[in-house]
């Protein structure tokens, strides 16, 4: 199958800096249909990635030489800034991690959906704004005829994030990004919107990338998994492979620190010891050997591991002594 998204070598530095890239050599692919799920800690370098594949990335930042992001058979690296605004809302979509922030909070709701489909698709303002009412009822907001003359502060966070997702798919995206879309909701609705954005998702054959901190939504949700530490992609594979048997110690480490499921009492969470490396200066060795309960030998604080498939069909690790 042809890939919907392939990302190769994607490397993010700033301007100025003196240190190297702080996401390093990213590699992956999404297929149409296919739900990854992009986990790590805060700084690891997810929320770049998403916004270098929008073009999203801040002023200061650059892309690496060596970096492509191919959506079908275009290269986004090398695309115009008009080009990006003509895929960003029609064919690529973003749902952001605040949705009350995300929305302009001095428009009417319908009026913001309704500015995608008129831009994006031609729309009158009469069939726009009817377009609009059926893309709220599809995400299931009550009362959708009354919610599309209501302000964002009218509704409540739940809500909100229908909206964006009824403005995301509003013009049937081929590529969905949902960066931490259900951080800021409590634990049922945020099972709503995961339903409700996989069902979307499934009717309409788009690929999502889903960046989070919580494994048990990529556990519900995703086919695949990327773990991301410290600018680089160090672990990959299907959900089942990465989330039963994981190789790498930091995915190790991250499945330690859950809750037990069979509910037995713990007097204290695992945590991981120690704090990523600053990125700003030059890495030597593994990113990860200072925190790894087997690490701090060589090759570990010489070489760089490479990403490497596993005797697992699959499944690949970044690590010199994964099995």
């Amino acid at each position: 199958m042809t890939d919907l998204l392939a990302v190769h070598n994607l490397q993010v530095g700033f301007r100025g800096a003196s240190g190297p890239m702080v996401v390093r050599g990213v590699s992956f692919s999404i297929q149409p249909g296919e739900t990854v799920g992009l986990v790590g800690e805060s700084g690891s370098g997810k929320s770049l990635t998403a916004q270098a594949v929008m073009g999203l990335l801040p002023r200061a930042a650059t892309l690496g030489p060596l970096s492509r992001i191919l959506f079908h058979d275009i290269d986004l690296c090398e695309a115009t800034e008009r080009q990006m605004q003509d895929l960003r809302g029609s064919k690529l979509a973003m749902v952001f991690q605040d949705p009350f922030s995300s929305l302009n909070p001095t428009m009417r709701l319908g009026e913001q959906v309704a500015e995608v489909l008129r831009m994006h698709k031609g729309l009158s303002a009469k069939d726009a704004a009817a377009r609009t009412v059926e893309m709220f009822e599809l995400v299931r907001l009550p009362d959708a005829k009354t919610k599309v003359f209501q302000y964002p502060h009218e509704i409540s966070g739940g809500q909100r994030q229908r909206v964006l997702l009824a403005m995301a798919f509003a013009c049937g995206p081929e590529l969905l990004i949902a960066d931490e879309p259900t951080t800021a909701l409590d634990v049922t609705v945020q099972a709503q919107i995961l339903a409700l954005m996989r069902e979307l998702a499934t009717n309409t054959r788009c690929g999502v990338l889903l960046i989070t901190h919580d494994l048990g939504v990529v556990a519900e949700i995703c086919q695949r998994v990327l773990v991301m530490y410290a600018g680089q992609i160090v672990e990959a594979g299907s959900v089942e492979q990465v989330l039963t048997a994981p190789l790498h110690p930091y995915t190790q480490g991250l499945l330690r620190a859950l809750p037990p499921l069979d509910g037995n009492r713990v007097d204290r969470l695992y945590a991981l010891a120690g704090q990523p490396p600053d990125l700003s200066n030059r890495v030597n060795g593994c990113a990860f050997f200072e925190r790894c309960p087997i690490g701090r030998q060589v090759p570990c604080t010489t070489d760089e591991p490479t990403l490497r498939p596993t005797i697992s069909a699959g499944q690949s690790v970044r690590c010199h002594f994964a099995e």
